[in-house]
């Protein structure tokens, strides 16, 4: 089974499955809860708050010919 690339939050027993092929997010719905409000918890703590800026669409590599590289030119 392979896990779909467009969700940001998975779950994993990887002492059963090492290669993380089968997601648990929805059968264990209260573990994702809990280890969320731990991260929330952990974060509020921390020193640098995480960010996760939004994707920017012009960098996607299909615009420039199927290559990463620079994208803002001003």
């Amino acid at each position: 089974m392979k896990t779909p690339l467009d969700k940001n939050i998975y779950l994993f027993n990887v002492a059963e499955d090492p290669e993380e092929r089968n997601d648990l997010t929805d059968s264990h719905p209260n573990v994702v809860h809990s280890m969320l409000k731990r991260l929330a918890q952990w974060q509020k703590g921390s020193a640098v708050p995480v960010f996760y800026p939004q994707d920017d669409e012009n960098c996607n590599p299909a615009l420039h010919g199927g290559i990463w590289g620079l994208w803002v030119t001003s």
